[in-house]
């Protein structure tokens, strides 16, 4: 990332840490510290990481160089760091959920694939490709839904500098609702939880169901957690947070899964790149053994999974270009697709178009979604300048989608029915896609309840602006 330690031109970040990001067109976001023009991520410092605030000296953190300490407070700021390293549960087994790591699957993720250096007749003949595919096997469906819970907060000044956040909860939690996934003796599980605000709403659509549990899986520690308020009620369900790498997360020894019999919900806002994958291999370890059966399926001729335990999976999807191969659930599509591991490093590439800011716009995508990708570089920009700014956006989400499809083929594989979503419009988020499972043969509800409102109704997207998209670009 190209940082700039002077102040830019402008003054008017005045409450910011005045370090620009000429590659972001913007300021940090994080306040100056007391008496300083930075931010303490940004104040100057030797070649071992180490300076002086107020006459004391800071030291970068053993555990994690990325933040730092005061020298004279290292020994108990060790005992209570979110890095240190916890003791795993039983469900702990390193590396479970990461697709086999053969060593020519990991070899292919070390390969860097430069846009501004490869062939761009390669770069033609995929495109060309993956909109071939993407008109065969990525057709979207449109369920923008509202929900009560949510109600006053969008309308609250106070929201509104969130009210993106905000509408895609509200849409999220009412397409749950609407397909009848918020009912009594249901485990949730969120995956990537962060702060886990979702599952904060969700507590309040379902604080009283006592049969229930909520399971929260992040990697990371988090302040602020907004499940806090609801950890000692008396009432209601049960309510847990697992620090663990889902690579690592072996559902079926968790408690939540071995001491009950609990139909489970898997969901997700905004889950980056390859830990979609590792999500989808996590959830489908659940259903192994028993709460597996085997039909044939009459069409192919050959045994499918049906899974009995897992009653709907909800994923939003994002930054595909921070998808691996060694996980990635949709080989086998990838494959009979027609496509290469090499493509696949190329397609993940080109999906950043769909979100970053190109030269020749004025305003940077970034201020239109939280997950926009950086400004796209002029040598990059140059080389591709057949195609206008619009094709080449339109390519990314092409790339984004075929990389969905691949996944949805797995989970269909696995004996469910797979789909993607556009749940919110553009407007409020770029990455406004989810993908939803249920067992093959479960009616979905499809009419709202008291508490959803449904905003447009479920169609495919066979309009005019999705017959734009499907057009090959080359």
């Amino acid at each position: 990332m190209e940082e700039n330690p002077l102040l830019s031109p402008s003054l008017e970040e005045v409450n910011r840490c005045q370090l620009y990001i000429t590659k972001k067109r913007r300021y940090c976001k994080f306040p100056p510290t007391k008496g300083q023009n930075f931010c303490i991520q940004h104040l100057p410092r030797d070649e071992d990481g180490q300076f002086e605030l107020n006459g004391q000296k800071r030291i970068p953190c053993p555990l994690d160089s990325n933040h730092s300490v005061f020298e004279h407070k290292l020994k108990s700021h060790l005992k209570k760091c979110s890095s240190k390293r916890i003791k795993p549960g039983d469900y702990f087994i390193e590396d479970v959920n990461s697709g086999g790591g053969s060593t020519e699957d990991s070899s292919i993720d070390e390969q860097t694939i430069l846009l501004s250096e490869i062939d761009v007749e390669e770069v033609k003949a995929l495109v060309s490709k993956i909109s071939s595919i993407y008109q065969v096997h990525c057709q979207l469906e449109r369920r923008i839904e509202e929900h009560e819970i949510l109600k006053e907060d969008l309308s609250n000044p106070e929201h509104q500098r969130c009210l993106k956040h905000r509408k895609q909860e509200a849409s999220l939690l009412g397409n749950m609702e609407k397909a009848g996934w918020l009912v009594d003796g249901t485990d949730y599980i969120e995956f990537g939880a962060g702060r886990a605000r979702l599952s904060s709403y969700l507590l309040e659509c379902i604080g009283s169901q006592s049969k229930s549990n909520v399971l929260l899986i992040d990697r990371d520690t988090t302040r602020n957690k907004c499940e806090n308020r609801y950890k000692y009620l008396e009432c209601g369900p049960s309510l847990e947070r697992v620090r663990i790498d889902i690579k690592d997360l072996a559902l079926e020894l968790h408690p939540v899964s071995k001491n009950t019999h609990n139909e489970i919900v898997a969901y997700s806002k905004h889950l980056c790149g390859s830990a979609t994958d590792l999500t989808l291999r996590c959830i489908q370890r659940v259903g192994r053994h028993d709460n597996f059966s085997v039909t044939v399926d009459s069409q192919a001729k050959k045994p499918r999974l049906e899974c009995k335990r897992v009653k709907g999976v909800q994923i939003a999807l994002c930054c595909h270009h921070r998808c691996t191969w060694a996980p990635y659930t949709g080989k086998e599509f990838w494959d009979t697709s027609g496509l290469t591991p090499r493509d696949f490093l190329i397609a993940r590439t080109l999906s950043s178009w769909a979100t970053c800011a190109f030269p020749d716009k004025d305003v940077a995508r970034e201020d239109k979604s939280s997950h926009a990708v950086s400004t796209m570089s002029d040598k990059e920009f140059n080389r591709y300048s057949f195609w206008t700014s619009d094709e080449r956006e339109k390519i990314g989400l092409q790339c984004k989608r075929v990389i969905d499809a691949g996944r949805a083929s797995y989970l269909r594989q696995l004996g469910y029915k797979a789909t993607l979503v556009e749940y919110v419009g553009k407007a409020v988020s770029l990455e406004n896609v989810m993908l939803v499972a249920t067992p093959a043969g479960t009616q979905t509800v499809s009419t709202p309840t008291a508490n959803t409102q449904t905003v447009s109704t479920t169609t495919t997207n066979t309009g005019n602006q999705q017959l734009a998209e499907n057009e090959l670009l080359v």
